[in-house]
């Protein structure tokens, strides 16, 4: 897929909050850059395996698509160029009340797709749509 990615969330009742975290599994400097659908952006850099670079909210007013884009770079040595990861995937599910987006990429190392892993959850209440 594209990098940057543009990743619809859709969200069927009013009122929700969407919860993100961003993870690093890349022995690279891996920085992620989501432009929320607000136009406000967060970025998060760091590297390691299992390594949790941050966590935000975006709350829904309505029901509808949210897009979210996201970039990921990574820095193959200190002080060196930044540069686009070669794949970045997305993926998602619905189980029960739990809806799960979730991006992954590779920079073009080990051809593991993990060295940044994005998850967007939320969830629904009652017995509204899902």
């Amino acid at each position: 897929m594209s990098n940057p990615l543009s990743l619809q969330i859709p969200v069927t009742q009013a009122n929700q909050t969407i919860y993100a975290t961003v993870e690093s599994f890349a022995a690279y400097t891996q920085r992620i850059t989501i432009t929320l659908p607000d136009s406000t952006t967060r970025q998060f850099q760091g590297s390691g395996e299992f390594v949790q670079l941050g966590t935000f909210t975006f709350r829904t007013t309505a029901a509808g698509f949210y897009t979210f884009t996201v970039k990921v770079e990574y820095q193959s040595s200190p002080g060196g160029p930044w540069q686009l990861s070669a794949d970045v995937v997305s993926a998602s599910q619905v189980v029960n009340t739990l809806n799960y987006t979730v991006v992954f990429s590779e920079d073009a190392t080990d051809d593991d797709d993990n060295d940044s892993f994005i998850t967007f959850r939320w969830f629904y209440t009652g017995g509204g749509p899902r």
